[in-house]
């Protein structure tokens, strides 16, 4: 579902969202593919985060190669498995690399902060791929993780606004989602849960 709705970007704008963003005023940057997610969506362990960051002087610079945004939809569309460096060097990274890991945003497109946004959040719920994401988590991920066969971390629930009732074994909330990763304990709870499976037997 994930993968087979972004797979129709051609641009920087879902087609599916374009009219929202004509219709409606916004401050989101939308000069640059979106981060919708980065990792396999199929990945065992699916970490939920809010929208794709802009920062005016880093952001140009990772699209400064003018191949840098055909290879970001290539990420999309499933036919790279490449993941932008900064992503790299710690536990989630290496688990993004090995396709254990995928990050997905509530909103797909680019902003400074979104919680401080008001005009930008107006706009969550109008937006087609939002609903895609949400209905994906609800309808795939989710009953998944739930019988315990994919481990969910809601890292930033504002946009997805997962019942807190849902925390278990294998469906953990971040105690600190103003930081740029999630908290220690469930990153610590998906480590031994991807030893116990076999999946990071390699890795450790």
């Amino acid at each position: 579902m994930l993968r087979s709705f972004w797979r129709e970007l051609t641009d920087v704008v879902h087609p599916a969202d374009q009219a929202v963003f004509d219709a409606n005023p916004h401050s989101f940057n939308l000069e640059y593919p979106p981060p919708a997610f980065v990792g396999d969506p199929a990945a065992p362990v699916v970490v939920l985060y809010a929208n794709g960051g802009y920062d005016p002087v880093l952001t140009p610079q990772e699209f400064a190669d003018p191949g840098a945004a055909g290879r970001y939809r290539e990420q999309l569309h499933g036919l790279s498995s490449a993941i932008p460096s900064y992503y790299r060097g710690h536990a989630m990274g290496d688990w993004l690399e090995a396709g254990l890991a995928v990050r997905v945003n509530a909103v797909a497109y680019r902003s400074k902060r979104l919680s401080e946004e008001p005009t930008n959040q107006a706009l969550v719920d109008k937006l087609p791929s939002v609903a895609l994401h949400r209905r994906w988590i609800l309808e795939e991920v989710l009953p998944q993780a739930l019988a315990g066969d994919r481990f969910l971390i809601v890292h930033r629930n504002g946009a997805w606004r997962l019942d807190r009732s849902l925390a278990g074994p294998t469906v953990a909330f971040s105690s600190n989602p103003i930081s740029a990763s999630p908290s220690k304990e469930p990153v610590e709870r998906v480590r031994q849960w991807l030893v116990g499976r076999g999946q990071l037997a390699a890795m450790t």
